[in-house]
């Protein structure tokens, strides 16, 4: 079986080959976007396993980026989990369709975790 693919959607280059080479040393396939807007075409284009996706974005911030997914049939029912640096209503996040929210700055094995959460179980 293939590794799963997670993609994350991050402006912040340092932040993101971070926890994209944390992602890689626990086996799983990465893609990387830094706006909003790419992020989307990437999910459109590769459909991951799981996205994940800072809400503070150029061209289209995560919120945005989020209901662009939804409202596509090819990306509805990816699990999105929200990375935010600011606070963030649990309630507010659920209702727009995040799968599961994560506060930045994050450690590895809460992030895995986090992930795994959203992967079918074997």
């Amino acid at each position: 079986m293939a590794s799963p693919t997670i993609l994350y959607v991050e402006d912040h280059p340092s932040v993101r080959h971070a926890v994209l080479r944390s992602l890689q040393l626990v086996g799983f396939g990465v893609l990387e976007a830094d706006d909003g807007v790419e992020g989307v075409e990437m999910a459109q284009k590769h459909h991951p396993d799981v996205v994940l996706m800072d809400l503070h974005l150029p061209r289209m911030d995560g919120w945005e980026a989020l209901a662009t997914l939804r409202g596509d049939p090819v990306t509805a029912d990816i699990p999105v989990i929200a990375c935010t640096a600011g606070d963030l209503d649990p309630d507010r996040a659920r209702a727009a369709g995040f799968a599961d929210f994560i506060a930045k700055p994050f450690q590895a094995p809460r992030l895995i975790a986090a992930i795994r959460a959203q992967l079918p179980a074997d």
